[in-house]
């Protein structure tokens, strides 16, 4: 099974990403540690990386955009971590995915 694990989606107060929000999320890491020594191929997606380098855009369409990149990676599940802050683009980017390949589990 592969497995896309993404990072939190986070903006500044603004709505603007920050350069402090470029950070390795401890508890995904040890989990894909985890898994890889298992039959199972973990992988880390990070939104806020994909928006400081350009490849996202910070418009109306960035959680379809998210989705069509995390299922880029054709997983079997797509595992999200989120705060009250961010649980609705959460939410968002999990229904672009339900509605592009409904066969795809989502793990909150």
């Amino acid at each position: 099974m592969k497995i896309v694990f993404v990072q939190n989606f986070l903006l500044d107060n603004g709505g603007s990403p920050s350069d402090d929000n470029l950070y390795p999320h401890l508890g995904l890491i040890s989990l894909i540690a985890e898994i890889e020594k298992s039959r199972h191929v973990p992988f880390l997606y990070d939104p806020m990386l994909q928006l400081h380098k350009g490849h996202l855009a910070l418009d109306s369409s960035i959680y379809a955009d998210v989705a069509v990149q995390l299922l880029e990676k054709e997983p079997t599940a797509v595992g999200f971590t989120a705060l009250g802050c961010n649980f609705m683009a959460v939410v968002k980017i999990a229904q672009e995915i339900k509605r592009r390949k409904p066969e795809t589990l989502i793990l909150l």
